[in-house]
C-alpha cells in the first residue's frame, strides 16, 4: 500500500500515512520500509514525500523480520511529528518557517526531517528520514544567487594565468 497524502486546515495542515508493517522488507543491511508519493499541493505545485523507516543497529535489526505491530507512540513536535499505531505510521507537518528547510539540487524547497531513534523495543532502535519537496514550476524556481562584490575573480586568479 502507498504512501497516502492528505491537506487539513487549507492546505498548512499536510498528513502523509503509510502501512509500515505492510511494506516492511529487507533493505541492504537490514529491514526497513521505504516508498514516495506524490500529490497536487496549490496550483501548478507538486508535494512529494518519501520514507525510509530502518531497523538500527544493522546487526541486531537483521532479526527483525516482521515490523513490531506492538509498537505505539507520538514523536516529534507540534509542527513536525509522527504517529506509530498497529504498524501504521502518520507523519504531519505544518508549513511554517520553523520547520528543517532546504534547497534540493533543483532549486525546490524541501522538508528533510531525520529522526533517529525515533523509538526502541530491546536493542532495536527505529530510525526514521522524512522528505517533503515542494515541486515548482520552472517560473517558479529559485534562481541562481550571484555574489558580485567578491575578491575572487570567477575565471581564476590573473596572476596564475586562468584567465585571458
Amino acid at each position: 500500500m502507498p504512501a497516502d497524502i492528505t491537506y487539513e486546515r487549507r492546505g498548512s495542515l499536510v498528513r502523509v500515512s503509510a502501512d509500515v508493517a505492510k511494506g516492511w522488507r529487507q533493505l541492504k543491511n537490514s529491514f526497513g520500509y521505504w516508498d514516495s508519493a506524490r500529490a497536487p499541493f496549490r496550483g501548478d505545485i507538486t508535494l512529494k514525500v518519501q520514507l525510509e523507516v530502518a531497523a538500527r543497529p544493522n546487526r541486531v535489526g537483521n532479526k527483525t523480520h516482521d515490523f513490531p505491530l506492538n509498537l505505539q507512540g507520538e514523536f516529534g513536535s507540534e509542527t513536525l511529528g509522527c504517529q506509530f499505531k498497529t504498524g501504521v505510521l502518520v507523519v504531519r507537518f505544518i508549513i511554517c518557517d520553523s520547520l528543517p528547510w532546504r534547497w534540493t539540487k533543483s532549486r525546490n524547497p524541501e522538508v528533510f526531517w531525520d529522526a533517529y531513534p525515533l523509538a526502541s523495543m530491546g536493542q532495536v532502535s527505529f530510525a526514521l528520514r522524512f522528505w517533503a519537496g515542494f515541486m515548482l514550476p520552472d517560473g517558479l524556481r529559485a534562481g541562481d544567487i550571484r555574489e558580485w562584490d567578491t575578491q575572487f575573480c570567477s575565471g581564476g586568479l590573473p596572476s596564475l594565468g586562468k584567465r585571458s
